[in-house]
């Protein structure tokens, strides 16, 4: 493959990766409104907003391997409180 063609799939790799970033950030932000407790155990344990809308977007074994979001979607706000409790106290198993 050319360098010119690694080099695109590059800065497209790196265009979507920025933008999946800012709809996450995004996303989050919006929790503050409907879950300010939950956001803020979040932002709190994680150290910063990005961090934590990260790790609400990424699966998590504790959750079977969903996301946060899932987890929430489906009922588990208290099971994320939990981890998030757990994880401030540094007892992650």
């Amino acid at each position: 493959m050319p360098m010119r063609d690694i080099k695109t799939l590059y800065e497209d790799i790196s265009a979507a990766r920025s933008h999946l970033d800012a709809v996450c950030l995004f996303a989050f932000r919006r929790l503050k409104e409907l879950d300010a407790q939950v956001y803020d155990a979040a932002v709190q344990t994680l150290e910063t907003e990005g961090e934590a809308a990260y790790w609400f977007s990424d699966p998590i074994e504790a959750f079977g391997n969903r996301t946060a979001w899932e987890a929430l979607l489906a009922g588990d706000r208290p099971l994320i409180l939990d981890v998030l409790a757990r994880m401030e106290h540094g007892v992650y198993g």
